[in-house]
């Protein structure tokens, strides 16, 4: 008889309570009886998946290191990871894994497309994930609408343990005043306000002096007099203003004056895009015989890390880039229809879903009336009514809970990650061929954080593409196409200028 492991996971302490652990581990064990499997290990995890270091996940791989040749029962994919690190992880150890709902068995000897499909389900688990984040963004703006602040708590204030808003810290709030009653007078460029600053001996929380740069942020932010401002959303913040609204009108009138832009004629595709990765200022275009260049703007002082890079050099290096989550014709074919198969499949499951935890709802329900009718009718005591009554309407109202989850999914994720995907395959070449304001558009849907270091241009990938990029260097990810594909020479978001 074969040995099998099982692991069972839920994000939350809510579900744990609820009817998706038990549920399962009863399918799980079914599944090892009908399949003659000896269970050696259960392992059950209440923790996210969304990133690497789950305490019993790295104790059951410690366990599966020891025994490789046990089989890894789960429910489904996105139950054992959604992130590529522990993909990636768990494939490397050689094991075999049942993917039970999913019908699927995944290991050393499953073929290409089983493979390259396992990795499809990966990244539309770690894409669920991250559409969490849009949604905790919807709470943030209805927070917003509502005058409360829900970001990184400024300079000046802190948020009371109580009531969770904004209040006043004096010393702080006396150094905000100072610099915007001192910058009112016109006397004082911000180079200047900021060496002022430094010498007050204000209190001051952030580990790096203020710059100008933060100088001007801070000037700029309404939150100290009395306005919350979130994208779109401008209103009067519960909170109490440091300034008044007069100084900071004033203050906003001295910055413009002393900011007027200067009409451009000519147009830099990369320009507010790029940081010096020595000392963190934006890297500025000029011409320079018929030539775009980027050099250092050194705003916080000379800098010598960057010599002038010219615009077209960047433009390849951007191209290459994008051309790591560019995807041939057939293998975004395969992506696409995989994402429609398992739309499909998740608006199926949902309808069972909802079906048997409604039969166990009513059930319940059943059940709550029964007891008190029997207490009615004298056949219990008031004491065991109110037990089972208890009993009952707690499971009862973890089921409706359920229900509502199941009714409030939205499919429209599926339609998203499509149309992601068609971005991947489009993207490097309108790059290339794009005008400069269709290259900056391409480069903020999709990078992030570019830097450049000793001509070294690094940057981040956006979410999904980063996973597409990292898929691009694991040679099992696009086995359907072309099972010896590689990945370059140089390692991902860090490649060299010339």
């Amino acid at each position: 008889m074969t040995d099998c492991v099982i692991y069972t996971r839920v994000s939350s302490k809510e579900q744990e309570e609820g009817f998706s652990l038990e549920a399962q581990l009863d399918l799980l064990r079914k599944y090892a009886l009908d399949n003659d499997l000896r269970i050696a290990q259960e392992h059950v995890e209440v923790e996210s998946a969304k990133a690497p270091g789950r305490p019993v996940f790295d104790k059951m791989l410690d366990y599966l290191k020891v025994n490789p040749e046990t089989i890894l029962l789960v429910e489904k994919t996105d139950r054992l990871v959604r992130n590529l690190k522990d993909h990636i992880t768990i494939e490397d150890l050689g094991i075999s894994i049942h993917f039970v709902k999913e019908g699927t068995q995944y290991g050393p000897g499953a073929k290409s497309g089983d493979k390259f499909m396992q990795g499809i389900r990966v990244l539309m688990a770690r894409q669920y994930i991250d559409n969490l984040g849009e949604e905790i963004t919807k709470g943030m703006t209805k927070r917003a609408e509502a005058g409360k602040w829900s970001c990184t708590v400024p300079y000046g204030y802190r948020t009371n343990p109580e009531t969770r808003s904004l209040e006043i810290v004096p010393e702080e709030a006396e150094a905000i005043r100072w610099l915007f009653d001192t910058y009112a007078t016109g006397d004082y460029s911000l180079r200047q306000l900021c060496a002022e600053f430094r010498t007050k001996g204000f209190p001051w929380r952030y580990a790096k002096p203020l710059y100008p740069t933060r100088a001007h942020k801070m000037l700029n932010n309404p939150i100290y007099k009395g306005i919350i401002k979130w994208g779109d959303i401008v209103v009067r913040g519960e909170h109490e203003p440091i300034v008044a609204t007069a100084l900071w009108d004033k203050v906003q009138a001295n910055i413009h004056q002393r900011s007027r832009p200067k009409a451009s004629k000519h147009e830099f595709a990369y320009r507010g895009l790029i940081r010096c990765g020595h000392c963190g200022c934006l890297m500025t275009g000029s011409i320079n015989k018929g030539h775009r260049y980027y050099k250092c703007s050194n705003a916080r002082g000379k800098c010598n890390g960057n010599k002038y890079v010219r615009e077209d050099v960047l433009t390849g290096t951007f191209t290459g880039h994008l051309q790591k989550i560019s995807l041939p014709d057939t293998d975004r074919q395969l992506i696409v229809s995989a994402i429609k198969d398992f739309k499909r499949a998740e608006v199926d499951e949902r309808d069972k879903e909802r079906a048997r935890v409604s039969k166990t709802a009513t059930r319940l329900q059943t059940m709550v009336d029964t007891t008190y009718d029997d207490y009615l009718a004298g056949n219990i005591d008031r004491d065991t009514w109110q037990r089972a009554h208890q009993r009952h309407s707690e499971k009862l109202d973890q089921a409706k809970a359920r229900i509502q989850r199941l009714d409030s999914g939205d499919a429209s994720l599926y339609d998203h990650a499509e149309r992601l995907i068609n971005t991947a395959v489009s993207a490097s070449e309108e790059f290339e061929t794009g005008k400069p304001a269709k290259k900056r558009s391409i480069l903020k849907a999709i990078v992030s954080n570019c830097t450049l270091t000793s001509g070294n241009l690094h940057h981040n990938y956006k979410k999904p593409f980063d996973i597409i990029a990292e898929g691009f260097n694991t040679s099992n990810w696009w086995s359907v196409s072309d099972s010896n594909r590689q990945p370059p020479a140089c390692k991902a978001g860090a490649l060299p200028l010339s």
